[in-house]
């Protein structure tokens, strides 16, 4: 897969409500959530849902499902794949959290 360089930086929260994410970066972590990592963890018999995103503080929490909700490794995958992928796609993400 080729190497795309990071989205450059977005306003997190939008102005209207800053409760809520902007229109760009929720496009932004819903494009690498669909585009780089749900392929993979679908490769492996689970799937990812983006379930609400912080972004005073830079939060994203997702939910995984299928063969990685009961997964001894869900960690690994939360933390060293879907958290590096997001925090190094987008910036501005702090963390990602399950739920």
């Amino acid at each position: 897969m080729a190497q795309s360089a990071p989205i450059a930086p977005l306003s997190l929260a939008d102005p209207a409500d800053p409760t809520k994410p902007s229109p760009a970066f929720l496009a932004a972590v819903q494009q690498v959530l669909q585009q780089k990592v749900r392929p993979g963890i679908q490769s492996d018999g689970g799937d990812i849902a983006l379930v609400d995103i912080d972004p005073r503080r830079g939060r994203v929490y997702v939910q995984l499902s299928g063969s990685c909700s009961g997964c001894a490794m869900s960690q690994m995958t939360l933390f060293g794949f879907v958290q590096r992928t997001l925090m190094s796609e987008v910036p501005g993400i702090e963390e990602v959290v399950p739920v």
